[in-house]
């Protein structure tokens, strides 16, 4: 019933839709909200981040490096929150595309 245009254009607004919402909810949660909780999460990911990396057996000092770079990121900084919503949506285009291919109706040959 839908072409692959239609299935394709109603699928991306709906998910840039829902990637802005979330952007922004983001943004104000971790900045002006709470933003204790921002460092807890980030403190949490280094842990698990060194976990994994010990388990690998990465070198010492190479651990150290990379805890350091993570301490200085700020994650919820609204450049990285556009970036890792530029990422979204291009992962949502990707699945958008392969929706549409799936539910687009074949043309009826008379």
């Amino acid at each position: 019933i839908y072409s692959f245009k239609d299935a394709f254009t109603t699928y991306f607004i709906y998910a840039v839709v829902g990637m802005v919402i979330s952007l922004i909810f983001s943004y104000v949660l971790f900045n002006f909200v709470d933003t204790q909780a921002a460092e807890t999460i980030k403190e949490a990911s280094i842990e698990k981040a060194v976990g994994f990396m010990q388990k690998m057996s990465v070198p010492v000092a190479e651990i150290e490096k990379a805890v350091t770079e993570m301490q200085q990121q700020n994650t919820y900084s609204l450049v990285n929150l556009l970036k890792s919503s530029a990422f979204g949506i291009i992962f949502s285009i990707i699945i958008g595309l392969i929706l549409a291919l799936i539910f687009r109706s074949k043309p009826q040959v008379e």
